[in-house]
């Protein structure tokens, strides 16, 4: 079954829209989130050749939370993540990017530019 018309929250107000719409608001704000996952793990099957010292500490929660995302950014990409995470505050980033990059292996080309994509 096929939804035409989805809800998220966004800016304390509820927004609808189709799932296009939806996905179009909040593809922007995963690739700005957790656009660096390549950079990170440039070879999906070796989890030693990035250099992840930088974000070893870091939460999902400070990625969404980042200084260059409004609030209703925020909102929106908390729900987009939502179904993928079991605590914002826990998450590790590392631990989240690098099975994002593991699970894009099979289309790890140069077709596929962006993290959204992946999704």
């Amino acid at each position: 079954m096929t939804s035409e018309k989805i809800y998220w929250l966004a800016d304390g107000a509820v927004h609808s829209g189709s799932p296009l719409e939806y996905a179009a608001a909040g593809a922007p704000l995963i690739e700005r989130a957790l656009g660096n996952a390549r950079e990170r793990f440039p070879y999906p099957f070796d989890i030693t050749a990035g250099d992840v010292s930088a974000i070893e500490q870091e939460s999902l929660k400070d990625r969404i939370d980042s200084p260059q995302l409004s609030d209703g950014e925020r909102d929106i990409l908390g729900c987009m993540l939502s179904p993928l995470v079991h605590s914002e505050d826990e998450q590790g980033i590392a631990q989240f990017l690098y099975p994002l990059i593991l699970a894009s292996a099979p289309a790890f080309t140069p077709g596929v530019k962006t993290i959204s994509e992946l999704l």
